[in-house]
């Protein structure tokens, strides 16, 4: 996965831009894929506070992480408000010229994603640090056809604090096992403290798999 910046395109002078005028450009593989701020819902509202000369600095701060999937569709996570670590973000997905986009949660880090076989869900792993030994994660399983939060069942604690918005604890791995089961991979402690995990991070990170299964739809 590469970490890329994204460029603002001003495509006329003189006056100040619109929001029509105003493009990303996202380099992917050999070439790379215009993107108007008006498509991406969340960017466009925090730049509308903006003036034009600050639009384009904001603009110029904007970082992300690109990839296609296997069928060729093309997504994004797109991270603006930058402080002096962390982010805001959304994912964006661009398909047959339509686009969609979800906003991630706030000051969380990117840390990877993955399809399930047919491409119908894919899971994403974000992270928050806490301090400068420990991360936490949340994982989400969204519906690639509408971006949408799957329906997803198994322990009810355990998936319950990887679902999290509240960032419970480590996820080392996610592997799908089918198109609608995975497995995650997470620490195996008796709580999920910052002692203990910080404990466990220092020796021997002994480990559990649970299996999460998602509802189709």
């Amino acid at each position: 996965m590469c970490f890329v910046l994204f460029f603002l395109t001003i495509l006329a002078s003189g006056c100040a831009p619109s929001d029509a005028q105003e493009y990303i450009e996202l380099p992917l593989d050999s070439g790379s894929l215009s993107i108007p701020v008006e498509k991406v819902e969340p960017l466009h509202k925090f730049l509308e506070s903006y003036t034009p000369s600050e639009r384009q600095v904001e603009i110029s701060r904007i970082q992300g992480t690109a990839f296609r999937s296997l069928t060729g569709i093309v997504y994004g996570d797109i991270r603006f408000n930058c402080g002096s670590k962390l982010c805001d973000h959304v994912l964006v997905q661009m398909k047959d010229e339509a686009f969609k986009s979800l906003s991630l949660h706030e000051g969380s880090l990117w840390i990877s994603h993955s399809f399930s076989p047919d491409e119908r869900l894919l899971a994403i792993l974000l992270g928050r640090n806490e301090g400068t030994e420990l991360v936490r994660n949340r994982i989400m399983i969204l519906h690639t056809e509408t971006l949408e939060p799957a329906v997803v069942w198994g322990d009810p604690v355990v998936t319950e604090q990887a679902l999290s918005s509240d960032f419970v604890f480590p996820i080392l791995d996610v592997k799908w096992v089918h198109e609608t089961s995975l497995e995650i991979t997470v620490p195996d402690t008796p709580d999920n403290s910052y002692e203990t995990l910080l404990e466990w991070n220092r020796t021997g990170k002994t480990t559990k798999t649970i299996r999460l299964s998602v509802t189709p739809k």
